[in-house]
């Protein structure tokens, strides 16, 4: 789910520009992908995972 829907901001963030239809949306989708990514960032400080994010390359 949480890739799906990050997979729609990039659409939304590139087909703006791309087709020239309505070029504020980009705006719209670039704000609501930090709006989508600090949530985020929320949830994992408040569940602590967070070492399992900063080493997850491990």
């Amino acid at each position: 789910m949480i890739g799906a829907s990050e997979l729609l901001a990039g659409i939304g963030l590139v087909l703006p520009s791309v087709l020239l239809i309505l070029p504020w949306l980009m705006v719209v989708a670039a704000a609501g992908l930090v709006l989508f990514m600090l949530c985020a960032g929320i949830v994992v400080v408040r569940n602590s995972s967070v070492p399992s994010v900063t080493f997850s390359f491990e």
